[in-house]
């Protein structure tokens, strides 16, 4: 109950915003960023394996795999399991934990954004913690506190602007299960993280993560 508390809460707060516009302009960051940061379409890769490398700094393990199982990409390292601080990081637009260390190869809270150049859906399996970022999940979101809907759009649509409502959902963790076709996944028990994406380009994606250990 510890563990999903602490993503609730991490949930709520990142997703409290005093008006839509605050929601929009912070969802338009997160979307600029994961664009800026995506220099080809396999970049994701790269990210999750050197968060792998970061993670294995503190055990001096590195022990990585990638699965594929139906529309998903497993990605799976026995490096540092995630604490509260890095799910922090992970759940941020920048505020991430390598700053000023030089055994870090990165930053987790910027560099893990590419993975939403090209997923909408993806999971963190890391101990005792199980999360999602999902799009669809604020699909019709509105917040009661900001009043009335309708007037919203309506002010939105004299003013020429688009009367969609925008959640950063890149940097709101959901607690989630797994989903049925990976609850039996022996490696998400064996392995300390497991990202795992939803991808519609799994077989070219297959060859990329081939060509890479030839």
């Amino acid at each position: 109950m510890e563990y999903k508390n602490f993503i609730d809460n991490l949930s709520q707060n990142n997703a409290n915003y005093n008006n839509p516009e605050q929601a929009i302009t912070t969802a338009n960051l997160c979307d600029t960023i994961s664009r800026d940061i995506n220099t080809d379409s396999q970049r994701f890769i790269y990210e999750l394996l050197q968060n792998a490398d970061d993670a294995s700094n503190q055990s001096g393990v590195l022990d990585v795999r990638v699965d594929f199982v139906g529309d998903f990409v497993v990605v799976s390292h026995k490096g540092e399991p995630f604490s509260k601080i890095d799910i922090e990081s992970i759940s941020s637009a920048g505020d991430g934990t390598k700053t000023g260390d030089s055994n870090k190869t990165g930053f987790k809270g910027i560099g893990f954004k590419s993975v939403f150049s090209h997923s909408n859906f993806v999971i963190i399996k890391s101990g005792n913690f199980c999360f999602k970022f999902d799009k669809q999940h604020w699909a019709n979101h509105w917040n009661n506190a900001w009043g009335s809907q309708s007037a919203w759009k309506a002010e939105r649509k004299t003013k020429n602007k688009d009367e969609s409502l925008k959640m950063p959902w890149q940097i709101i963790p959901i607690w989630t299960e797994l989903p049925n076709e990976l609850k039996n996944l022996s490696i998400l028990q064996e392995y300390s993280v497991s990202t795992i994406i939803r991808y519609d380009k799994v077989e070219q994606l297959k060859k990329v993560v081939v060509s890479f250990y030839e």
